[in-house]
């Protein structure tokens, strides 16, 4: 029988004001607890539909679809997960596949609408 591997399908389904009683520092959090337990409807619901991971500049992808391409079981852990200017959040990660770095987060109405990653 051949192996198959079971890929994260992720659906963004946040919708602004979503998450009313979580700041934007609590809503990234969540999210990468969702994504470390692989639980896809956790993550989605914290994801605005479109919402893009940026590589570098002018490369970007959809972010949900970045995450559907993880190896199972892959974590990223977080750390000084901070408020920055407007609706962003800074943060150091550091991935299970040997990625480590800092990331900004944009948020719009509680719900992530991006992700920039520098190595």
């Amino acid at each position: 029988m051949p192996l198959m591997l079971s890929l994260l399908a992720v659906t963004a389904t946040c919708v602004p004001s979503a998450n009313p009683d979580n700041t934007n520092s609590q809503v990234v959090e969540k999210f990468f607890t969702a994504l470390n337990a692989a639980d896809q409807e956790g993550m989605g619901s914290y994801l605005k539909p479109g919402a893009m991971f940026v590589i570098g500049p002018g490369d970007q992808l959809e972010l949900a679809g970045f995450l559907g391409s993880l190896s199972p079981g892959a974590r990223i852990d977080v750390s000084n997960v901070k408020s920055a200017e407007g609706n962003s959040v800074t943060l150091d990660f550091k991935s299970s596949e040997g990625n480590a770095g800092q990331a900004t987060v944009k948020l719009e109405g509680g719900c992530i609408t991006q992700l920039a990653a520098a190595h």
